[in-house]
């Protein structure tokens, strides 16, 4: 059975992209980034503008400069910020099958946060997800909040239970200052100590009885502002060795926030006596050009396989054809595919070794990614297209309209001059000039003909019930 190939090739600056951005300190990184601007069931003044875009932007950057891993990062942005999904997120951080004792942690949210005034006379703060339906400006019913909203000691819960090695919070949110709770002493111990010991940290956009500001002057909240460029810029990498702590972070926060907004970001220490690191990555220069594609079609069935490019995007599907393989060539790591706007698997390959780009050889079918084609693209005799997008890790894209051509066969007649001409189809001898060849495959071919040493090479498409003519002059 013909299929279609989907194949991720990464040359060899990619292995060397990887390793330079290998971390020295952990085994795994993991973000939870939650941002927040549509509350449905808020006033209209209570809607915030700029909370999301916070959230994306730390995300984008944590993912850019400090080679956090895609696949690790969850983010729950507007309704999808949920007080059932935030505390399921918070709580799969305390899952030792998903979090190594080697592993660094940030949590990053941005939205509304309260404060409720307890009968006995203390503070309890929480934060507002998504669903939650209260009053802010009315913080006199505690039930209101325990009910529908999170309460910050939910952070301390959580990082109490995870054995990530590091863990910071980063939250964004008026009253935030009473998720930190008791103030904890930095360790004047070298970092070459301080990295291997355990950190659990927390720092808040302001004091327990502090508004957060946002402004469209800055595109974000005053906090988050800060804490982009500070992480961006390097700025908060206070002796320059390209590694920023938390407690440099936390340094820089405190002095620079105030000078903008009527807030004062506090740090905290939950657990341990170490050192959160970001690691700033050295530049990497990121290739603009777009990743190539190709459809690629098996020349061959057996343990190894051999393709061929095709040069036009058009295919015959068999009906009874359930996936689909690209050719994808990039000289940077190729980030994910979709299909019709859908993300496909995000399955990488163990090797696929190019050749040309006229042949690929692989091992076996896990070397890869195996898509799963469309209902609405099976068992069906009209002509359809397929649309692909293959993004890489720069943020380019390539997006190709696949061809697809319903099963079927038709005629093809072959003639040349002088006549005698051998004819290959789809790199088989088949015969010689004139030719009269039916029951042809429906779909692409690849056709040649030799003729005392000299050879004509076209691509032709078969369609159903039709007949196809070719006539080569010598």
């Amino acid at each position: 059975m013909k299929r279609l190939i989907l194949i991720f090739v990464s040359l060899t600056c990619v292995l060397m992209l990887q390793s330079s951005v290998a971390s020295q300190i952990y085994q795994n990184k993991h973000v939870l980034a939650i941002g927040i601007n549509k509350y449905p069931h808020l006033k209209g003044e209570d809607q915030l503008t700029y909370a999301r875009k916070d959230a994306e932007e730390l995300v984008k950057l944590l993912v850019e400069e400090f080679a956090f891993p895609k696949t690790n990062i969850v983010t729950l942005y507007d309704d999808q910020a949920t007080k059932e999904n935030i505390i399921r997120e918070l709580d799969n951080l305390t899952d030792n099958q998903k979090v190594g004792p080697e592993d660094q942690v940030l949590v990053f949210f941005s939205g509304h946060g309260q404060t409720i005034k307890t009968p006995i006379g203390g503070d309890v703060g929480y934060l507002v997800p998504a669903d939650a339906s209260v009053t802010l400006k009315d913080n006199s019913n505690p039930g209101d909040y325990v009910k529908k909203c999170i309460p910050m000691d939910k952070l301390k819960q959580a990082s109490g239970l995870s054995q990530a090695k590091h863990l910071l919070f980063l939250v964004d949110a008026c009253y935030s200052g009473l998720a930190a709770g008791a103030k904890g002493s930095r360790s004047e111990q070298p970092l070459d100590k301080l990295k291997d010991l355990r950190a659990h940290d927390i720092i808040t956009a302001g004091l327990k009885s502090e508004i957060v500001k946002e402004n469209p002057k800055w595109g974000h909240g005053a906090f988050t502002y800060k804490l982009l460029g500070a992480l961006k810029e390097k700025l908060s990498d206070a002796n320059q060795d390209s590694l920023t702590t938390g407690s440099e972070l936390s340094t820089y926060l405190k002095n620079s926030v105030p000078e903008i907004a009527n807030q004062n970001p506090q740090y905290a220490r939950f657990s341990g006596e170490g050192e959160f690191v970001f690691e700033h990555q050295d530049p990497v220069s990121l290739d603009k050009q777009s990743p190539r594609l190709y459809f690629v079609q098996s020349q061959s069935e057996g343990k190894s396989k051999g393709f061929k490019r095709k040069r036009k995007n058009q295919l015959r599907l068999n009906s009874n054809q359930d996936q689909i393989y690209i050719l994808a060539i990039d000289n940077l790591e190729l980030d994910r595919i979709e299909i019709d706007g859908k993300t496909s698997s995000s399955k990488k390959p163990t090797l696929a070794q190019l050749r040309s780009f006229d042949d690929v050889s692989v091992k076996d079918n896990d070397d890869c990614l195996l898509l799963s084609l469309p209902d609405q693209y099976k068992d069906t005799d009209e002509i359809q297209s397929l649309k692909v997008d293959v993004f890489d890790r720069a943020g380019n894209t390539t997006t190709k309209i696949l061809k697809i051509l319903p099963p079927g066969e038709g005629t093809l007649v072959l003639q040349s001059s002088p006549i005698g001409a051998k004819i290959y189809l789809d790199g088989k001898f088949h015969s010689y000039t004139p030719k009269v060849i039916q029951g042809v495959a429906a779909g692409s071919h690849e056709l040649m003909l030799v003729q005392e040493g000299e050879t004509h090479s076209q691509t032709i498409t078969i369609e159903t019930n039709k007949v196809t003519k070719v006539n080569h002059l010598w």
